[in-house]
């Protein structure tokens, strides 16, 4: 219930126009473990580099891969969507956290709301699914939601339409 309101409120500051990326977190009050919460690749495991990828929020709050982009640019970047195609790719999900057995899919939101859904058929490899890009959609945003359980797995952070965004750009 908790997580849910804070998506709402994620969401909705998303369709106001915010430059806000989806983290998450624990308040277990417990000692550190190796649960993952948030996924990001970086190019070298050194804390600089994984701080660069988090400042631009290039990473998944959430146990698995999700890597989106519109041409060159990355979840977190702000470009233009004029003729382009969003290419998402899932993998990776965390050992721990994956339940074999549980049918998963890939939801596409804009600030409309869901836009396409795609089952994920095989979890054991990367899944891909591409689609032309509204001109008129003020971001794009993945989740990946286990359809078994009812519940949204994981969240992507948005790649933001630069003809509809006012704010500052990445880098």
């Amino acid at each position: 219930e908790y997580n849910m309101n804070a998506r709402k409120v994620w969401v909705d500051m998303l369709d106001m126009g915010k430059r806000v990326f989806a983290t998450s977190g624990s308040d277990s009050h417990r000692l550190s473990n190796t649960v993952s919460l948030s996924t990001i690749y970086s190019t070298e495991q050194k804390a600089k580099a994984l701080l660069d990828t988090v400042i631009a929020g290039d990473f998944t709050a959430g146990p698995v891969g999700i890597r989106s982009c519109i041409g060159e640019n990355v979840t977190g970047s702000v470009c233009g969507f004029e003729g382009q195609r969003l290419v998402v790719a899932v993998n990776d999900f965390h050992s721990k956290e994956y339940e074999p057995n549980h049918t998963y899919r890939i939801d596409v939101y804009t600030d409309a709301g869901l836009v396409a859904s795609q089952e994920l058929t095989d979890t054991t490899k990367a899944s891909y699914f591409a689609m032309d890009v509204d001109s008129a959609s003020r971001y794009y945003r993945v989740e990946v939601y286990d359809v078994t359980e009812d519940y949204i797995f994981a969240l992507g952070n948005p790649i933001w339409n630069s003809a509809l965004y006012q704010g500052e750009t990445n880098g």
